[in-house]
């Protein structure tokens, strides 16, 4: 999933709906 590459980088935390969030602004 991309998301946990971003995640991944970013350190922010496993929450997911952060991470959903993060992935749709990226896209």
């Amino acid at each position: 999933m991309a998301g946990q590459r971003m995640a991944r980088r970013e350190e922010v935390g496993w929450d997911g709906a952060a991470v959903g969030v993060r992935v749709q602004s990226c896209v």
